[in-house]
């Protein structure tokens, strides 16, 4: 039986410089939030961004969500900001995090085709992988400072027929208000390139809430 996953999820947390602790305190709260409502059917992977070091995937590869895979990623992920990342980019991320999904889906299609070849003592007619229309639904947690936030946009735009990205804008009083307002207006022009919408939160409540 093939084990098609209609869905995919890829969390995009900001750990650039711009995010100073109150920031990340509440991406992460809002990020545990996200992976506790993922479908447990989805594949699923976690980018920690900044340009330091590219982006960091908490996992090796695109996982089930199941609850164990899921607690795996809530393990990983960092309780205090990471130091260094410098700015935050997130373009190279969410492309690193497409071929990983790629990857997997083959992976499935070949595990496909053995289990097929087993039961039937031959091949399939047509072994060729089929063509995927899984959306990649992308979850972006930052203070809207992005360093190639023009380049995310194109990416998005390129891609709309299989990708959506959603945002989630973290504000704390330690931004200075043409900083906040400067990343308000990033966000939300990526999530429409995107074909999503952003909301934005200010207390680790609303963070909480955030996937309901």
């Amino acid at each position: 039986k093939a084990r098609a996953h209609c869905e995919q999820h890829l969390l995009l947390l900001d750990v650039s410089t711009s995010m100073d602790a109150p920031h990340y305190r509440l991406a992460r709260a809002a990020a545990l939030a996200l992976l506790a409502q993922l479908p447990e059917s989805a594949l699923f992977n976690v980018a920690l961004l900044g340009t330091a070091h590219g982006a960091r995937l908490l996992l090796p590869r695109s996982l089930v969500a199941s609850a164990s895979n899921r607690q795996l990623a809530r393990a990983l992920l960092p309780r205090e900001l990471v130091a260094g990342m410098r700015g935050c980019a997130a373009a190279s991320a969410l492309l690193t995090a497409e071929a990983l999904l790629q990857r997997a889906r083959a992976a499935d299609h070949e595990y496909d085709v053995r289990m097929y070849t087993l039961e039937h003592g031959h091949p399939p007619a047509d072994s060729r992988q089929p063509a995927s229309d899984a959306l990649l639904n992308v979850l972006l947690i930052s203070d809207g400072r992005l360093s190639d936030a023009e380049c995310l946009r194109q990416l998005c735009r390129r891609n709309s027929a299989h990708l959506r990205l959603f945002a989630v804008g973290v504000s704390a009083d330690t931004s200075p208000c043409r900083d906040r307002s400067l990343g308000r207006q990033q966000l939300a022009a990526i999530a429409r390139c995107g074909g999503g919408k952003v909301e934005w939160i200010g207390s680790e409540a609303e963070a909480a809430e955030v996937a309901a």
